[in-house]
């Protein structure tokens, strides 16, 4: 059985954004990157900015990894993840956006506004 998708969720799909490499563009964002079938990667908190690479590992595609060791650990990652990204470039708070991941709040807040606003009359 799927999960229900929430009403934000749905109306960003509406607008053709379905994913947070589509919502946050070319901005800074942390995802969660769970493995799959036969996959060799740990799970992990992954630190991604579209255009710049941030790993020297090429399995990361460019994005800085942060390694989940058990089900406990996912928040020491994301704590480390968040630290690293905020000394790296300027991040003051971070907040969780409809998919699950994390970008800088003020981003966020301004890009549910500039997408979900009020719609135009026509």
């Amino acid at each position: 059985m799927m999960p229900r998708e929430s009403k934000i969720i749905q109306r960003l799909r509406e607008v053709k954004v379905f994913n947070p490499y589509k919502f946050y563009g070319s901005k800074l964002y942390i995802f969660r990157r769970t493995p799959g079938y036969r996959d060799v990667r740990s799970s992990a908190w992954m630190v991604t900015k579209r255009g710049k690479n941030l790993s020297d590992w090429w399995g990361d595609y460019g994005s800085k990894s942060f390694i989940i060791n058990g089900r406990q650990d996912a928040q020491r990652a994301l704590a480390e993840a968040q630290k690293w990204a905020s000394d790296k470039f300027g991040v003051k708070e971070w907040a969780r956006d409809p998919f699950g991941s994390y970008g800088e709040k003020a981003y966020i807040e301004k890009r549910l506004k500039e997408l979900l606003g009020e719609r135009k009359k026509q």
